[in-house]
């Protein structure tokens, strides 16, 4: 029983799904990979049991046969071969023999494919689908303000909120907070909104097996109890939800911003990064200091005994007005937005500071980002 494989399109589904492999656990099936081949088809399967991830490519032979291998051996010789090798596969006796063109070859103790997890049995649910640019662009854009404390464990996750109208995603761990929506039909929805909260590690998933180019691929998404299915052409991705309800982040968006402030994204970063490495290492304070039409950034350490300190112009007519920012929270969030221009919204030195990306309506119509980072109390040096 053998197959034959390009090299290339075995390491694209190998990296996939090797990322679903835990790194410990006390059920040793779950360190392995489940290969099936049929019909010229070869399936590779993961599990961590709260992920599964099924992932097919063309291969060619004559037999059907199942088998599970060590995750991580096999990734790691799929790892080292040639870009232009043929690799064949073949199994007898639960042991899989790899070799290739190179006159390489090798032996791997396998395991029954019976014993490994099966799919969770999913109710019918909630179906419709979603462009995968537009949803891997999503996840990417929503997802670094997640929580890392486990005392809520909703927080540590994305919301993915579906409309007939509208689709957005939010995190945030209490500091900052991340809302990118985008405006498309949903009208195959059974009720007017639907939820569910994506774990970290499907986040991390989704940016590793989406696609991020424009094309013409579709997701399909099937929401069902604690469960989330994903589908591609040649992936399957399920998912177990965490369980909320997750806070009401409307609330803590505030509506009244008198003090506005449009600026060149690029020229803030730069001068935040430079001005912010003799920041302290704790808090990570620098100042934002406004008057007509410029921003001066400026440190104080006394822990290293140094300053910085730089100017950039923006568009501002209002009175002068210094507010403090965490330095590393604020790149951050500007290393995400991908549009020139950003404009500020403010109120007092206490209440939180919105971040808009300028977008250009033709270039990116339906997309609608906002971003949200609390203000550091700045202590008199």
């Amino acid at each position: 029983m053998a197959f034959t494989i390009s090299r290339k399109s075995l390491f694209d589904i190998v990296q996939k799904a090797v990322h679903v492999v835990p790194s410990k656990t006390s059920i040793p099936m779950l360190l392995n990979f489940k290969l099936s081949f049929s019909g010229n088809v070869l399936g590779l399967t993961a599990t961590d049991l709260d992920h599964y991830i099924s992932l097919k490519t063309s291969a060619f032979g004559d037999e059907e046969f199942e088998v599970t291998v060590n995750a991580k051996k096999f990734a790691d010789i799929i790892r080292e071969l040639g870009d232009n090798d043929d690799v064949t596969i073949g199994v007898e006796n639960n042991v899989l023999s790899l070799t290739t063109g190179a006159s390489f070859s090798c032996r791997i103790a396998g395991a029954d494919a019976a014993d490994f997890p099966h799919l969770p049995q999913l109710d019918e649910g909630t179906n419709f689908s979603i462009d995968a640019a537009v949803f891997g662009g999503m996840v990417a854009r929503a997802s670094f303000a997640t929580a890392r404390d486990e005392a809520r464990a909703c927080l540590c996750g994305v919301l993915w909120e579906v409309e007939k109208s509208k689709t957005t995603m939010v995190s945030t761990d209490g500091h900052r907070l991340g809302c990118c929506s985008f405006t498309c039909d949903f009208d195959s929805l059974p009720s007017s909104r639907i939820e569910a909260i994506l774990p970290q590690k499907t986040v991390s998933l989704v940016g590793k097996i989406v696609p991020a180019q424009q094309g013409e691929t579709r997701i399909e998404a099937q929401l069902s109890g604690k469960y989330l299915v994903l589908k591609t052409d040649d992936v399957l991705l399920y998912t177990k939800l965490l369980e909320g309800p997750y806070p009401d982040y409307d609330k803590v968006i505030p509506r009244t911003n008198p003090r506005k402030v449009i600026l060149s994204r690029s020229m803030l970063y730069d001068a935040l990064r430079r001005v912010g490495v003799l920041s302290n290492f704790k808090t990570h304070l620098v100042k934002f200091q406004f008057s007509a039409n410029q921003l001066e950034l400026a440190v104080n350490n006394r822990d290293i005994g140094g300053d910085a300190r730089q100017v950039i112009p923006v568009d501002y007519s209002g009175e002068n007005f210094t507010i403090g920012f965490d330095a590393s929270y604020f790149s951050e969030i500007l290393s995400i937005v991908n549009t020139p221009n950003v404009e500020l919204e403010m109120n007092t030195q206490i209440s939180a500071c919105l971040i808009h990306p300028m977008y250009d309506e033709k270039a990116s119509a339906g997309l609608d980002d906002l971003y949200l980072i609390m203000p550091l109390r700045i202590i008199d040096e």
